[in-house]
């Protein structure tokens, strides 16, 4: 197997490990049953991954989490989170009125924690393969 302790998403350890000599069979066979995760999705859903959020704090957490390389407009975020419902990922969770306003709450399904790990893991796969064949087995490649 090989071990990604080294490099995380974030620039810090990770501590992941995963066999590159075989592919899972998710991983080869499309991992999320027809369902694309792009990174915009990928990002929301990560964002509710710990909890219930409204529109405004799924956009704020979105950029925070995305270094601010993922930067979400309202009729892009309602849009998504419309698809992601309708694909049952997410659902409307709550609603409250702050300042006159509605907030509507949106949370992470089952099935929207499973594709989101399936897809976590179809990335490392992913980011690790392409790691192996910049660095090599043993380190940086001189070649």
């Amino acid at each position: 197997g090989y071990t990604s302790s080294e490099i995380g998403f974030d620039g810090k350890s990770c501590g992941v490990s995963i066999s590159i000599g075989e592919q899972s069979p998710d991983i080869a066979q499309g991992v999320n049953a027809g369902i694309e995760v792009r990174e915009p999705s990928f990002w929301i859903l990560t964002s509710l991954a710990d909890g219930p959020k409204h529109g405004y704090a799924i956009l704020a957490n979105v950029s925070e989490l995305s270094a601010t390389r993922v930067k979400l407009k309202i009729p892009t975020l309602y849009a998504a989170l419309d698809r992601l419902a309708k694909d049952g990922l997410i659902q409307a969770d709550s609603d409250e009125v702050v300042d006159g306003r509605r907030r509507r709450y949106f949370s992470l399904t089952s099935k929207g924690k499973s594709v989101l790990v399936r897809e976590i893991e179809r990335m490392e796969y992913s980011a690790n393969r392409a790691r192996r064949n910049v660095f090599g087995e043993g380190g940086l490649r001189t070649t």
